[in-house]
């Protein structure tokens, strides 16, 4: 238990208290446990399983799985919830650094061969000028 829960990003006791789904709060005193959606999707990659069917299981939103095995372990949905939260200022400067970081990555997956590039294929990745507040 103690490798699988440092593979996974969290202590032992996390993953003791995701496993039995409860947790101890005083001495006699047990609560329910409901693990954080990237509990789960950690828990998942590192034992071998389907994220989106253990966060199903544990009665949360199997839309917060990434999309490909190995993937982020953050949604989209994450993403935009916050993104939504941020200025026009905010979300300028934002999106600008991670299109800089899209181009850095697609160098990376050219040195390490075409086939990194699959996913890539048929996008284009237009970098902007950076907003006045960055400049």
């Amino acid at each position: 238990m103690r490798a699988a829960s440092e593979a996974a990003g969290f202590s032992p006791a996390t993953w003791q208290h995701m496993e039995k789904g409860e947790r101890s709060v005083a001495k006699g005193i047990v609560v329910e446990y409901t693990p954080t959606p990237d509990n789960v999707v950690s828990a998942a990659q590192v034992v071998g399983l389907d994220p989106a069917t253990l966060l199903k299981l544990g009665g949360l939103d199997p839309g917060l799985a990434p999309e490909r095995p190995g993937g982020p372990t953050i949604s989209q949905r994450e993403v935009m919830a916050v993104f939504q939260q941020l200025s026009e200022t905010s979300k300028k400067a934002h999106l600008y650094l991670m299109r800089k970081t899209l181009v850095a990555e697609l160098a990376v997956r050219a040195d390490e061969g075409e086939e990194a590039l699959d996913e890539f294929k048929g996008q284009t990745v237009e970098v902007v000028p950076a907003p006045e507040t960055l400049s």
